[in-house]
């Protein structure tokens, strides 16, 4: 009944302060504690406060090891002091309070305060713990929210704090996070006041020991020339989700990575590789980025950082890099004749694909299959482009050559076996050989053609060259014997009174008559005239 009485009167106590704000660890921190006369300290505060506030401060020591340990903790002692702190109306974070307390009173810059108990710091070991809750616990069982601790002296932090002047670190509370324990037996500490922001800064800077001067002397460490920058509030950027276009990457192709999210306080969206925070590779204050992959696949870790905010998770993305295609392709031969085969193409690569070529070649766009008699001598590129996810394309060279000029002639069509024997000329690619039908007398390499020896007749003389494409021309030639010249009289002696006699050609007609002098003879018939011979 005694217990239930006392939590209805401290119930009522704490109702009729007003509705306080609520306070969570770390939205105050100490800026100096005195622990010489007059044992002094004030407090930054790290949040916006309204309407009626209420923070106790005390150093009596937390015990969490007493009484059953965590499971029921409770404070070290309830005979030292504690100091109510109240203010109603509005501060901005930022704003310092200054406690004193010369002579046994108490007196704050700001807001109302008052003291109960001993208050006495102690700078060889003691602890000064601000929380909200019940101004002056009996035990470890009442509702504690522990928002900030300082603790002085080397003893630090202890889990057993039943001995004078330590402390645990109270619940709720971390060291260098929002408590901080000195490990140093002076007896002032002031923080130096520099101004950080945001927020987040200024509040690890007050539970950092190495921004703190220390000294021994009875110096009052209030500096009322202290300012202290909360800054904007700061928001964090959101962790983003990534896409890229398009579905498919090709091997050596760059991708478009869109950002979706929030940057908030952030400047811009870093973009990584091996992991996030790892290999910086671009940044972008937009939603989007051009990046390039490579093969078999990379993964993205995107965060906003910059500004006042705090790099934290990545969104991340692994695009798979598709390998181009095998366009690869070769025909047997870098160069054909015109009367040659058609050639078509062997694909060692990605089949499918289509062909092509500049003027002149008579190619098969789906099959590379080359009209080489249709197509016009030069020299060509001949190109394979694949129709796969990632088309490629690549170049043969081939050649397409006349055939060699096989040209000739000899000065006459025909040529009697008593002729001088003909030489050709060759008007086209020397170097080749002749030949012809049996009958005609030919030299094979120089195409003379031995008249006296040929049988009479016409024939077919071919000369086949020797060189890149080999070709043949024929000419004519037609091997005359000699004229039958046969002819006769009636008789193998005439008088001079006789008939003239006129002769019987039995050879060739049309020829012409002569004799020896003295012999009166027609020319043209053959006829003598026997009276005037």
């Amino acid at each position: 009944m005694k217990k239930i009485l006392l939590i209805c009167s401290l119930f009522l106590l704490g109702t009729t302060t007003g509705k306080a704000t609520a306070l969570n660890a770390g939205d105050i921190a100490f800026s100096s504690v005195n622990s010489d006369d007059t044992d002094d300290f004030s407090f930054v505060l790290l949040t916006p406060i309204s309407g009626t506030t209420t923070i106790y401060f005390t150093d009596n020591g937390w015990d969490d090891d007493a009484n059953g340990g965590a499971t029921n903790p409770t404070w070290r002692s309830t005979t030292e002091g504690t100091i109510t702190w109240t203010f109603t109306g509005t501060l901005p974070c930022g704003t310092e309070i200054q406690i004193t307390t010369p002579s046994g009173t108490v007196s704050a810059n700001q807001g109302t305060v008052s003291k109960t108990g001993s208050y006495n710091l102690s700078s060889s070991a003691d602890h000064l713990l601000a929380y909200t809750g019940t101004a002056v616990p009996n035990d470890g069982l009442e509702i504690t929210n522990f928002i900030t601790a300082f603790g002085l002296g080397t003893v630090g932090w202890s889990s057993d704090a039943s001995s004078t002047g330590t402390s645990a670190l109270p619940p709720g509370l971390t060291d260098g996070v929002d408590a901080i324990a000195t490990l140093n037996s002076s007896d002032n500490f002031q923080y130096d006041c520099s101004t950080l922001s945001p927020v987040a800064a200024l509040r690890t800077a007050l539970v950092t020991v190495a921004n703190y001067t220390s000294s021994s002397l009875t110096v009052n460490y209030q500096a009322p020339g202290c300012s202290y920058s909360c800054g904007t509030p700061c928001t964090d950027p959101s962790i983003p989700t990534v896409t890229f276009l398009p579905s498919i990457i090709c091997d050596g192709n760059s991708a478009l990575l869109s950002i979706i999210g929030n940057l908030n306080d952030a400047t811009q969206w870093k973009i990584y590789t091996n992991s996030c925070g790892g290999t910086l590779i671009g940044s972008t204050p937009g939603s989007t980025i051009t990046v390039t992959p490579t093969l078999p696949s990379t993964t993205y870790y995107v965060r906003g950082e910059g500004g006042c905010s705090t790099p934290g998770s990545c969104g991340q993305i692994t695009i798979t890099t598709t390998a181009i295609d095998n366009a690869s392709f070769a025909y047997s031969s870098p160069s054909y004749c015109a009367d040659a085969s058609d050639p078509t193409p062997s694909i060692t690569g990605v089949t499918g694909g289509t062909f092509s070529s500049t003027g002149g070649l008579s190619i098969n766009a789906s099959t590379g299959v080359i009209d080489v008699s249709a197509s016009t001598p030069a020299i060509y590129s001949v190109t394979y482009t694949t129709a796969g996810n990632c088309p490629n394309s690549s170049n043969v060279s081939v050649t397409v050559n006349s055939l060699d000029d096989a040209s000739f002639n000899y000065g006459s069509a025909a040529y009697c076996v008593t002729s001088a024997d003909p030489t050709p000329s060759i008007t086209g690619v020397t170097g080749g050989t002749f030949s012809s039908t049996t009958g005609l007398s030919i030299n094979a390499s120089t195409g003379e053609i031995d008249v006296s020896t040929s049988t009479p007749g016409t024939y077919t003389v071919t000369h086949t060259t020797a060189g890149t494409c080999p070709n043949s021309g024929n000419v004519s030639v037609t091997i005359n014997g000699l004229d039958n010249a046969s002819f006769n009289y009636g008789a193998a002696a005439y008088c001079v009174s006789s008939t003239d006699p006129t002769p019987s050609i039995t050879g060739v007609a049309g020829g012409t008559f002569s004799s020896t002098t003295g012999l009166s003879i027609n020319a043209s018939t053959g006829e003598i005239d026997v009276s005037t011979s």
